[in-house]
C-alpha cells in the first residue's frame, strides 16, 4: 500500500532578533504489504449432473484479496463470483472433466487453486407396466387397446420380442397393443422393451390365445341343497360369454338355472334323493355339457337326513338337541317300517293292504317277561343281552335284515329314534314332552313315507325302570315310554355308525 506525505516550509521571519526556517518536504512513503497466499476449497474434484444444483464450493484464503479469477469459464449454468471466489449453481449440459484455475488476486500478487469439474447428463430411469402380466384372448374376437402406464421417465420407442400373435399389433409409439387374433396358441412369453436415447425398460407379458369354445366345471359335481333354504351352487365357465345355460331334466321345485352365467340357486321346496342332470353351456362358438347330481336334504339344528335313492336314508349329526349331542354321530336308517315293501321305482314304501299300513307289523320288545330282553339290566339296549331264554321279536325283526349293501341293523336306541322327529317348529322335544300343537302326523320328515301315526319301539330301556322301554308315538309327536312284555309296536331298524 502507497501513502504521499507532504511537509511545507515558508520563507525565513524574524521574531524579534530570532529566525525561523518552514520548509515543505514531499515524499513518498510505501508501507509493506504481502501478496494472498494458500488458497484452498473445500474440494478440489466435482461431479455434477444435468439439472441437479450443486453444493457450494467456498474458498479459503491467506492474506487481503481484492478480486478472484477462473479460467476457462464453468459449464453452463454453474457461477462464478469475483467478489467470494464462490462457485455456485446448476448445470444444465454435460461437459467433460476439466481443469479449473481459480486466482486470488490483489496489488502484490495473487494465489492459485486448481478444481476438476465434470457434469454427465442425468439419467432418469424408465418405468413402466400393463393393467396385467397374463391376457387371455378369443381367436377371431378383437382384444380392444391395451395401453401400458409410464411410471418413470419418458418412453420415446417400443418394440416386442418375438413378434406378438398373428393378428395383434404393437404401436412403436405409444406401446399400446391392439387388433384381433387369428389363431389359437398356449401361454407364450413376449418382452416389451421401452427406449430412449439414454435407457431402456423391459415388461415380461403372457398371452394365450383360445378358440373361445366354452368350458363348464362345478367344484362339487354331487351337491345337496338344503331344503327351505336359498343357496348357490357357481359354476366355473370358460371360453366366450354363455348365450345360454340349459339343465335336463328340469330342476326340484324353487331350484332355477342362471342363463347366462350356469350357476344354480335358489330355496327348494320338495326334499329329493340325488338325481342326475346334465348341463349345457352354448355360445358363439359351440357348446359343452357336464353331468351333475343334485340331491335335496333335510336339516335341523341337531343334523341332516339324506336320502340314499336305495330304500334308506343317512343322518349325520351337527348340534345338541333334547340335552344329546348328535354332533360328529352319523347312522342309517330303512326308509320302510318294518313289514313293508320298498319300492325302487317309485322310491316309496308299499306293501299288502292300503296305506298307510301296507303290512306294517307290530312286535314286542320283550316276548314274556318285561326285564328279560336286556339281561335284567335297564342300562342295556336290546340285544346287548338276553337273560335265560327269553327272545325279542323286536330284535328279531332287525337283527337278521340285509338290505342295500349293509348289515347290522339293529332296533334304534332312544337318542337314534328321537333323530327322526319332525314338529312344525322344526325343534325336537324333551324328554316326556311332545311337539307343538298344530304339527303334522306323522311327526316324521318325507323322507320316510307311508310312516304309521303309532308308536315305534326304541331299544332303550326307561331309565326309571327296567319294565318300561322308550317308544315315540309319531301321531302327535310323543316322547314316551311303554311296558316291555304287554304292548306291541311298530319298528324301524338302523344300522351303524
Amino acid at each position: 500500500m502507497i501513502f504521499l506525505i507532504m511537509v511545507y516550509c515558508s520563507p525565513p521571519s524574524f521574531i524579534g532578533e530570532d529566525r525561523v526556517d518552514v520548509a515543505m518536504v514531499a515524499f513518498l512513503y510505501r508501507i509493506s504489504e504481502q501478496a494472498p497466499k494458500d488458497l484452498v476449497y473445500t474440494q478440489s474434484e466435482l461431479l455434477g449432473y444435468t439439472g441437479v444444483s450443486i453444493s457450494n464450493l467456498n474458498p479459503t484464503v491467506s492474506g487481503i484479496v481484492e478480486y478472484y479469477t477462473i479460467s476457462p469459464s464453468l459449464p453452463e449454468g454453474l457461477s462464478f463470483s469475483n467478489t467470494t471466489g464462490v462457485i455456485s449453481g446448476t448445470p444444465s449440459s454435460a461437459s467433460s472433466r476439466t481443469e479449473y484455475i481459480i486466482s486470488a488476486i490483489n496489488g502484490i500478487g495473487s494465489a492459485s487453486f486448481s478444481i476438476w469439474i465434470e457434469v454427465q447428463k442425468t439419467i432418469t430411469p424408465i418405468a413402466f407396466a400393463y393393467n396385467l402380466s397374463s391376457y387371455s384372448f378369443y381367436m377371431n374376437y378383437s382384444v380392444g387397446t391395451i395401453t401400458p402406464s409410464v411410471s418413470s421417465g419418458s418412453v420415446s420407442s417400443y418394440s416386442v420380442s418375438p413378434s406378438l400373435p398373428a393378428g395383434l399389433n404393437l404401436d412403436t409409439n405409444t406401446g399400446a397393443i391392439s387388433g384381433t387374433p387369428t389363431s389359437a396358441q398356449t401361454a407364450s412369453v413376449y418382452t416389451i422393451t421401452g427406449s430412449n436415447s439414454d435407457t431402456s425398460y423391459y415388461f415380461s407379458l403372457s398371452i394365450t390365445v383360445s378358440t373361445g369354445s366354452p368350458g363348464i366345471n362345478y367344484t362339487n359335481t354331487s351337491y345337496y341343497f338344503t331344503l327351505n333354504t336359498k343357496e348357490s351352487l357357481v359354476a366355473g365357465l370358460s371360453g366366450l360369454s354363455p348365450t345360454s345355460c340349459t339343465i335336463s331334466p328340469t330342476l326340484p321345485s324353487g331350484l332355477n338355472i342362471d342363463n347366462y352365467n350356469c350357476s344354480i340357486s335358489g330355496t327348494p321346496i320338495v326334499a329329493e334323493p340325488l338325481k342326475d342332470y346334465t348341463v349345457t353351456v352354448t355360445n358363439g362358438q359351440g357348446s359343452a355339457t357336464i353331468g351333475l347330481k343334485i340331491g335335496i336334504k333335510i336339516c335341523y339344528t341337531w343334523g341332516c337326513f339324506i336320502d340314499n335313492g336305495d330304500g334308506t336314508v343317512s343322518f349325520s349329526g351337527i348340534g345338541i338337541a333334547s340335552s344329546y349331542d348328535y354332533s360328529g354321530k352319523s347312522f342309517t336308517f330303512l326308509k320302510c317300517t318294518q313289514g313293508q315293501t320298498y319300492n325302487s321305482s317309485s322310491n316309496d314304501c308299499t306293501g299288502a293292504g292300503t296305506a298307510p299300513l301296507y303290512n306294517a307289523r307290530q312286535v314286542q320288545f320283550c316276548t314274556s317277561n318285561s326285564d328279560d330282553c336286556n339281561n335284567r339290566d335297564k342300562t342295556q339296549l336290546l340285544g346287548s343281552g338276553f337273560w335265560g331264554t327269553e327272545s325279542s321279536s323286536a330284535y328279531t325283526d332287525c337283527n337278521g335284515v340285509s338290505f342295500a349293501g349293509k348289515t347290522g341293523w339293529r332296533v334304534p336306541s332312544h337318542e337314534e329314534l328321537k333323530a327322526t322327529f319332525h314338529c312344525i317348529d322344526l325343534s325336537m322335544p324333551s324328554d316326556l314332552s311332545s311337539c307343538a300343537t298344530g304339527s303334522s302326523a306323522p311327526t316324521i320328515n318325507s323322507f320316510f313315507p307311508n310312516t304309521v301315526s303309532g308308536a315305534y319301539w326304541s331299544s332303550t330301556s326307561y331309565s326309571g325302570d327296567s319294565q318300561n322301554a322308550y317308544v315315540l308315538y309319531y301321531d302327535i309327536g310323543i316322547d314316551s315310554y311303554a311296558l316291555k312284555n304287554t304292548s306291541t309296536f311298530y319298528v324301524r331298524c338302523v344300522t351303524g355308525p
